[in-house]
């Protein structure tokens, strides 16, 4: 009988969800007539993409949604209108509920556009990890979306050494599910699997050369932010601002965390990744010891 309730409400609460953004994302529409593009964040989790989204977010004509998911809800039904006055909702809710703060981190830019927009020339979503699983499964969601929306969206792929992205998110599959213990080197090879599931989808995106894709490397972009963020601006067709450069600078950490040294990777499971990282040309440069 609990399941019964529950699944109804949770039944409920979509067909609530799903008619306000029908609602309002209808009485908002001339807020959509201005956009210039839409921007899709695609790769892997724990990359740094997170920060990147934040940082967009904090443009006065940028709108970013975290983590809300574009394809999960275009699964659902969810049109044009309802996808952009979502993605406007979500962004503002980030700044009031959550004050910018994503897995223990601060993404705060002071006296930004966070959550809110003076003119809106671009839109998108930061939902990066789980958007290439879906594209695996179902690689026409692209296609799909780019009809629903009438935008061909440009993608950025966020890319942080895969040791570093594999280990933390090993970490945090331990944190969320309370496993007791450590991670050991075995426990690596679930992450390292969807790591290079994701990795295909990116491979096949490229190889394509349908979408338009910047690559955007975490270790570059934090040791000098400014130009690689005005590289992203000029990406999706936006002039940049120095005072927006530079306070965007400000809360960048100077040194990538390696975390890697968080789980004791076997030698031979790193010449494993390492010969499998040659496969993919925008990989390849990375080792364990870098």
């Amino acid at each position: 009988m609990i399941e019964i309730l529950t699944l109804i409400k949770h039944k409920l609460l979509f067909l609530y969800s799903y008619c306000k953004a029908a609602i309002l994302g209808f009485l908002y529409q001339k807020k959509y007539e201005t956009i210039k593009n839409v921007c899709l964040f695609i790769g892997y989790p724990r990359s740094g993409h997170s920060l990147i989204a934040a940082l967009l977010d904090a443009n006065p004509d940028i709108v970013i949604g975290m983590e809300w998911g574009v394809f999960p809800h275009l699964e659902l039904g969810y049109r044009k209108r309802q996808i952009f006055y979502s993605l406007l909702r979500n962004s503002y809710l980030f700044k009031k509920r959550r004050n910018n703060i994503w897995t223990g981190y601060s993404y705060k830019i002071q006296d930004s556009w966070q959550g809110k927009v003076r003119k809106l020339l671009v839109i998108g979503d930061k939902h990066g990890g789980r958007a290439s699983l879906m594209l695996r499964k179902n690689p026409e969601l692209m296609h799909e979306l780019e009809r629903i929306i009438k935008f061909r969206p440009k993608l950025i792929h966020v890319i942080r050494n895969p040791f570093d992205m594999i280990t933390t998110h090993t970490l945090k599959y331990f944190e969320d599910f309370q496993i007791p213990g450590s991670p050991e080197g075995i426990d690596l090879l679930p992450q390292i699997q969807k790591f290079f599931y994701r990795a295909d989808v990116i491979m096949q995106l490229k190889k394509a050369q349908e979408y338009d894709m910047l690559d955007i490397y975490h270790e570059e972009f934090i040791k000098d932010p400014k130009v690689k963020l005005k590289e992203i601006l000029i990406f999706l067709g936006l002039e940049s601002d120095k005072t927006y450069l530079e306070s965007c600078a400000a809360i960048i950490y100077s040194v990538a965390n390696q975390s890697r040294q968080k789980i004791e990777w076997p030698n031979e499971l790193i010449k494993f990744v390492e010969n499998r990282l040659c496969e993919y040309p925008f990989l390849s440069h990375y080792k364990y010891s870098h």
